[in-house]
């Protein structure tokens, strides 16, 4: 090749790569603009944002799930997104929606108390059945709508409250991965979580701020949503305690009367629903029966769930596994980010991981029911300062949500079994 025909081809060969580089500058100062005016934005935007992409994230991937979706007992015919996103437990809110509870406990014909709707708490269902009476939409439409309308409340209550422990940015970062967690499609299914964990972040950002009176409705709310009730009213009891010793030592003001009210609520809280359960149906154990039955008849035991399943997944290691399970978790508690978060964040996370120790076994479920420990989203934002940590940590998420969609909800696996 001559030189004047080496020239010619670099020049061809720079006119596209100079197009190329112009167009690639242009969309990084576009990105910069966009992330610019974002940063400007409120923070009520930013959250809003958040959860509107998580939101979007979810749709689009259950969308592609649901055109390769096989028929299911629970969903004979795939549907809509709606009906896809309102069967497993969403089938039995939507049964209370419609019947209420049974008066009369089912049984089965081996004599033992059956599987009922008591397993599962009213504030969620029959919500949407205020909803729907007013505006005549069906459950399906209905109940996702609540719920996505929660998630929303939930990141915008769950940003107040991380931002009294965390700047902006963690805070933000904490409801990102909230909003991109692995099992975030609940949030925004006909499941009662988004409502629960909405109250629950209510219920922690009240208590946090002394506002006590206030909290205990909020509490006891919260544990007619999701089976809360137990690490509520420990909570309760922890700040009632700490606070009175705070105050004779410092020698400031108790609120005595804000608190007394607030552990009233929290022990309500922690029997409502089987006292409830019981006077309905003549049974004085109608509730747990109605979960044990769900479990296939097991008598719920502290560490039997937790205990049995490692034993029927690892066989003879499940003893080294359980401990390892608890160790686990109390690394979790004593590590320094989720210390700095406080007494309320950190009591709360270390009743819901002990309750669950105590009463859940380690199954697909288990993600799920740890949503409750959603606290831990600012600990994990908060331990590092890095834009790439963080970034990562949600990334990992939204990826993991794709998984949970795919297999699970797919599957029915994990998604559909009553716990306590």
């Amino acid at each position: 090749m001559t030189g004047r025909a080496a020239q010619g081809g670099l020049a061809e060969i720079d006119g596209p790569l100079e197009a190329l580089s112009g167009f690639a500058d242009r969309g990084v100062r576009a990105g910069r603009r966009l992330w610019s005016g974002l940063i400007g934005l409120p923070w009520w935007a930013q959250v809003g944002l958040v959860w509107l992409l998580g939101r979007l994230h979810v749709l689009v991937w259950t969308l592609i799930v649901l055109q390769h979706q096989e028929p299911l007992p629970a969903l004979p015919n795939p549907g809509t997104y709606f009906d896809y996103a309102s069967i497993w437990d969403g089938g039995l809110y939507q049964r209370i929606h419609d019947e209420g509870y049974p008066s009369v406990l089912p049984i089965t014909e081996s004599g033992q108390i059956g599987g009922s709707q008591w397993a599962f708490l009213p504030v969620y269902p029959f919500l949407v059945r205020g909803i729907t009476a007013v505006t005549g939409l069906s459950w399906p439409v209905a109940a996702t709508s609540v719920s996505a309308l929660a998630c929303l409340g939930f990141l915008l209550v769950a940003y107040r409250f991380f931002r009294l422990r965390a700047d902006h940015a963690a805070a933000l970062t904490a409801v990102a991965i909230i909003s991109f967690a692995t099992t975030a499609p609940v949030l925004q299914f006909a499941y009662a979580e988004s409502l629960a964990f909405l109250l629950v972040a209510g219920a922690l950002l009240l208590i946090s701020q002394q506002h006590y009176l206030l909290a205990a409705p909020v509490v006891l709310l919260a544990a007619l949503t999701r089976p809360l009730g137990a690490p509520l009213f420990g909570l309760t009891l922890v700040v009632a305690v700490t606070s009175i010793w705070t105050a004779r030592r410092s020698g400031r003001p108790l609120r005595l009367g804000g608190l007394a009210v607030l552990v009233l609520a929290g022990g309500v809280s922690a029997v409502a629903w089987p006292v409830i359960a019981a006077v309905v149906t003549g049974v004085p154990n109608a509730y747990l029966a109605t979960e044990a039955a769900w479990r296939g008849g097991l008598i719920l035991r502290p560490l039997d769930a937790y205990v049995g399943s490692l034993a029927a997944l690892l066989g003879p290691f499940s003893a080294f596994a359980a401990v390892v399970g608890v160790l686990a978790v109390a690394a979790v508690m004593l590590s320094r980010p989720v210390l700095r978060l406080g007494l309320v964040v950190w009591t709360w996370v270390g009743m819901v991981l002990g309750y669950l120790v105590l009463v859940a076994p380690v199954s697909t479920s288990l993600p799920r029911l740890l949503g409750a420990a959603f606290p831990l989203a600012a600990a994990a934002a908060g331990a590092s300062s890095s834009r790439a940590y963080r970034w990562l940590l949600v990334l990992a998420g939204a990826a993991s949500q794709i998984v949970y969609l795919a297999v699970l909800w797919h599957l029915g696996d994990g998604v559909h079994d009553a716990q306590p």
